[in-house]
């Protein structure tokens, strides 16, 4: 996909802080995801955080 931006420069927005007990659980689903091709590593200088939410 292309999207063409009306700005050149880079949105790289700061991580949030994710809590020390979760962080494996984190690691888990980004391998999953990358195990099965859902996601890729980039190195696109376009960043956005991740945000771990508890299903209910």
């Amino acid at each position: 996909h292309k999207v063409d931006l009306t700005d050149d420069v880079p949105v790289r927005q700061k991580h949030y802080k994710t809590a020390h007990h979760l962080k494996g659980e984190l690691d888990r689903q980004i391998n999953e995801l990358l195990d099965h091709n859902i996601i890729k590593k980039s190195t696109s200088p376009y960043a956005a955080p991740v945000i771990l939410v508890k299903k209910e």
